[in-house]
């Protein structure tokens, strides 16, 4: 089902960006993979698999978090240009 306020236009000439809502659901796979990933660290036991899988857990998702946010960054400085360009006319 394509969104209400969709427009093929839009769509082939670049204005609707579809690039947001595939970030999104990167970011929900990578969040689960650097998840897993760690579980599977602390399970290899001791104190380097205790401590990798901690240090995995905490700045992978925090590392994912912020560059996914630059990302989206860029994509609300255009919206936002947008709507200026909007009220200008």
């Amino acid at each position: 089902m394509v969104h209400p306020g969709f427009n093929w236009g839009d769509f082939f000439s670049f204005r609707y960006m579809i690039t947001p809502i595939i970030i999104r659901v990167i970011y929900i796979v990578a969040v689960v993979l650097i998840t897993l990933s760690a579980l599977l660290a602390l399970l290899q036991g001791g104190a380097g698999g205790i401590l990798s899988g901690v240090l995995i857990f905490l700045f992978g998702n925090l590392f994912l978090r912020i560059y996914l946010e630059l990302v989206m960054l860029f994509f609300g400085m255009n919206d936002a240009l947008r709507s200026i360009e909007r009220q200008r006319r």
